[in-house]
């Protein structure tokens, strides 16, 4: 099934007409039904992030979303903080797609994201609950693992002492 529609739109006038629309509205009742999802996860970070290339939103916009609510990734175009939960809902209410509470509502969502630079939106996706799944590389795990170091141990990996038999 394919979704014929943009992710992100102008207003929240133009998503709720795309959403009211038959073809839409159907797709997407598919896929609330999904017992298996495969999803992207996205940084915010200008520069590094895609989502300006596929959205409306501008370089500015991103910066605004990152100061201002703290957003540091997406998924299916909704922005999160570090912990996981959604930010920024001036742009959430332009997006057309499933929302991250119903995302997290399918048994099985599986993210996909790669290198260092989605260590961050990767982390706030774990914590906020979104994937039960992860495929990712050595790099950006690497750095998902520091977060988690320095979030509830206070260290980084590197500046754990070595103990003996461990």
């Amino acid at each position: 099934y394919r979704l014929h529609a943009p992710a992100f739109v102008d207003t929240r006038e133009h998503r709720d007409m795309l959403l009211s629309m038959g073809p839409v509205k159907e797709i997407l009742d598919i896929t609330r039904q999904a017992n298996i999802a495969l999803l992207g996860v996205g940084t915010v970070e200008p520069g590094k992030s895609r989502f300006v290339e596929f959205t409306a939103l501008s370089a500015e916009d991103m910066k605004r979303v990152a100061t201002n609510c703290g957003g540091v990734g997406e998924i299916g175009a909704y922005v999160y903080d570090i912990e996981g939960k959604p930010c920024a809902a001036e742009y959430a209410d332009r997006v057309v797609g499933l929302s991250l509470h119903e995302l997290k509502r399918i048994p099985l969502v599986i993210g996909v994201a790669a290198t260092a630079a989605k260590a961050l939106p990767l982390y706030g996706a774990l914590r906020g609950g979104y994937l039960h799944t992860l495929i990712t590389d050595e790099a950006a795990a690497q750095g998902v693992l520091r977060l988690f170091e320095q979030d509830f141990h206070g260290v980084g990996i590197e500046a754990q002492p070595e103990t003996e038999g461990a």
